[in-house]
């Protein structure tokens, strides 16, 4: 078992003009559209299981949480960079994005505690 990877994905279809010519019908009229689930990048922060993603609203910023009570950051570029990680006190359950202050996460863990951290920046990072 392969536990704590995270899979980056990108689904690209194998016929962008049929896609592009299909564009204006519903999900349902367009599985007949052939595509490819491609393997972007595929990192492993966590040692257990992953039980939650959450991408910040600018979708630069993405966090990830595990029964390994760990939260990870990732910088999203061209790659998913890590720029940090905190502990928690039990696994996590949920991860949410304050919509009032958009560095600020709140973390549901498993034990009923929930956690609001900043998430780092990528200038926090020593190189």
């Amino acid at each position: 078992r392969s536990l704590g990877i995270i899979k980056i994905s990108d689904k690209t279809p194998w016929n962008i003009l049929a896609l592009s010519a299909h564009a204006s019908k519903t999900l349902k009229e367009t599985s007949d559209i052939d595509a490819e689930l491609c393997l972007l990048q595929a990192v492993k922060p966590h040692t257990k299981r992953v039980t939650a993603l959450a991408f910040d609203e600018s979708g630069k910023l993405l966090a990830t949480g595990s029964d390994d009570c760990t939260v990870f950051f990732m910088a999203v570029e061209e790659d998913y960079q890590p720029i940090g990680f905190i502990q928690t006190p039990s696994p996590v359950a949920s991860l949410h994005w304050n919509p009032a202050n958009k560095v600020q996460l709140l973390v549901c863990c498993r034990n009923g505690v929930c956690l609001e951290v900043l998430a780092p920046s990528k200038d926090d990072i020593d190189c």
